[in-house]
């Protein structure tokens, strides 16, 4: 949702980083969370694989 939002409102509308930078905050946490996660569970299975 919030990258749609974050598209539209650069994309349609024009809106500079101060009106669009909750959303960008956002999806920046989200990623670090999920590449966090990714690569946690990628450190356990190449422990368990040696």
């Amino acid at each position: 949702m919030h990258f749609v939002q974050f598209t539209q409102s650069v994309l349609c509308r024009g809106a500079g980083i101060d009106q669009v930078w909750p959303h960008l905050a956002a999806i920046v946490a989200l990623g670090a969370i999920f590449l966090a996660a990714a690569l946690a569970r990628f450190r356990r299975m190449l422990a368990r694989v040696q």
